[in-house]
């Protein structure tokens, strides 16, 4: 027996750090984040959401967790969230069926933010009010928007920051803000909103401009994405009146489609509205965490 060799240390074992990625994140938050309203952000959360509930054959299923960040004001809820017999929006929303409602503009509320993050169902959307992403610096008086970012890959969650955009700065200048805020764990999804300008139109988006001052104007949040490997998707413009028409009905996108309100026409036209940007969601099927096999069914 070996004397000196009894007296040493029984040998530890070392827990070594198993290096993080992408392979772990098997669930998916989207987050629409908004410098300004009127962007369509809540046009493109409630299309996401109904093609993905209503409109998507997945082996195994696939669930969607839909909150509305406006307090109990929120488009997202009043168009999707569940009603009674008389119509009437139900005060207790389960999130999975219908739509749940906080107050992201309030400290006290925006943790819900940081609580979902442990939901098991595949997709978590939050469609937060405009202006929101201002109020992302500061979640409560200890976390921040890459604490946010941190604690949903924690759980297996991507956290995908959706970010609409239209041919104004104003709206372009929010992916650079978000960018600068969630950091390079997140994932980051421009959506540019067809609506509000042909493709040449986005060119504050594209290479930007030089002013009289000879001063160069915009490409700089593209840049930016590219460098942090974000997504491009195009929101196909609805036409004009049709979506008012839906709008003013009080509709799901998916009510519209077989309504009686709503001319033969009218309906057809929202079907290929919604057909074309499941096509879209088709080339992020992985943020999406969508399951091998899937197929929509519009």
């Amino acid at each position: 027996m070996n004397r000196k060799q009894d007296l040493l240390p029984a040998a530890t074992t070392v827990a070594v750090p198993v290096p993080f990625t992408s392979k772990a994140l098997q669930k998916s938050t989207i987050a629409a984040l908004t410098h300004k309203g009127g962007v369509s952000k809540t046009t493109i959360n409630r299309a996401t959401t109904e093609v993905t509930r209503s409109h998507l054959s997945a082996p195994g299923g696939y669930r969607v967790v839909a909150m509305d960040g406006d307090g109990d004001n929120g488009q997202y809820q009043s168009f999707l969230g569940t009603r009674d017999a008389n119509g009437k929006l139900a005060p207790d929303q389960d999130p999975a069926i219908g739509v749940g409602s906080f107050d992201a503009r309030s400290n006290r509320e925006r943790g819900v933010l940081l609580d979902m993050a442990e939901r098991d169902e595949e997709l978590l959307v939050f469609d937060l009010p405009g202006g929101a992403l201002s109020d992302m610096v500061e979640l409560n008086e200890t976390l921040t928007a890459r604490d946010l970012v941190d604690v949903h890959r924690e759980c297996g969650r991507r956290f995908v920051a959706l970010l609409p955009i239209t041919p104004l700065l104003a709206s372009i200048s929010s992916v650079l803000t978000a960018i600068e805020l969630f950091g390079p764990d997140a994932d980051y999804l421009v959506v540019k909103n067809m609506a509000a300008g042909k493709e040449e139109d986005f060119v504050l988006w594209q290479e930007g401009i030089v002013n009289r001052h000879g001063r160069h104007i915009g490409g700089k949040a593209r840049a930016a994405l590219e460098t942090v490997n974000g997504r491009v998707l195009e929101l196909p413009a609805l036409n004009a009146g049709i979506y008012a028409r839906i709008d003013a009905l009080g509709l799901s996108f998916t009510e519209a489609l077989s309504s009686p309100l709503l001319p033969l026409s009218q309906r057809l036209s929202c079907r290929r509205w919604l057909h074309a940007w499941t096509g879209q969601l088709d080339t992020i099927a992985d943020w999406l965490a969508l399951p091998a096999g899937y197929r929509w069914t519009i």
